[in-house]
């Protein structure tokens, strides 16, 4: 049986594709390019696994939101792991939010530069997501995450208009708050990391495929120079 904080059911991999809402389970497509949402998705769960020291979901759902509110105690859930309760909705919730971090907006909103605000290296990514978020949309980010991430079935076409529960917001602020922290940016470091050397792998294999004889003399010429 695998971890309870990685078993797929519980940590879906991969956003909703066009009207079906089916799940990527891909990393890859035939143009060579890698999914990042999958990438995400994949290092997610190899940081909560078992053998794990520190445990990403464990610290947040348990350590933070317990101390950002009362709202934030997780006393009864629907299994208990490591003698803590978890619920089944906060996992897939946290996961989601996770995962959105590897897609391209993820991505830029980890990168992108943001002017005229000042800010603590703990409170960083919250002001980062402020800053995408609009007056007019609040809460359009997080809406649009939880509905591609297919926690809820869309009945009114494309948009998620159920606005997200108090506790989906605290998720989401506990889980900013901590990539703010020591643990959290050493996380994304290797998140990074990890979509580099996933997507060097891919496009390395998408040209061995395409042009096996050209791929054979481009790695002599590599040994060649290391030498």
């Amino acid at each position: 049986m695998k971890h309870p904080l990685v078993n797929p059911s519980l940590t879906p991999r991969g956003f909703g594709v066009g009207s079906t809402y089916k799940r990527t389970s891909w990393k890859s497509d035939d143009a060579g390019r890698c999914n990042g949402d999958w990438c995400a998705a994949t290092f997610w769960q190899e940081a909560n696994r078992e053998r794990s020291d520190f445990r990403p979901a464990e610290h947040v759902i348990h350590v933070i939101m317990p101390g950002m509110r009362t709202l934030g105690r997780t006393e009864q859930g629907d299994f208990m792991f490591d003698g803590k309760p978890y619920r089944v909705y906060d996992l897939a919730v946290l996961t989601s939010i996770a995962v959105w971090f590897g897609t391209n907006n993820g991505q830029a909103m980890l990168n992108n530069p943001v002017w005229g605000k000042t800010f603590t290296k703990t409170n960083e990514f919250r002001v980062r997501w402020q800053e995408r978020e609009k007056p007019d949309t609040a809460g359009h980010m997080l809406r649009h995450i939880l509905h591609d991430c297919a926690l809820q079935k869309c009945t009114t076409g494309r948009h998620f208009y159920r606005r997200a529960t108090e506790r989906e917001e605290l998720i989401l602020d506990a889980f900013l708050f901590w990539l703010g922290q020591t643990t959290g940016r050493v996380y994304l470091a290797g998140l990074e990391d990890y979509i580099k050397r996933t997507s060097k792998a891919v496009w390395d294999g998408y040209r061995q495929r395409q042009n096996p004889e050209r791929w054979k003399q481009l790695q002599l010429s590599r040994s060649s120079q290391s030498a």
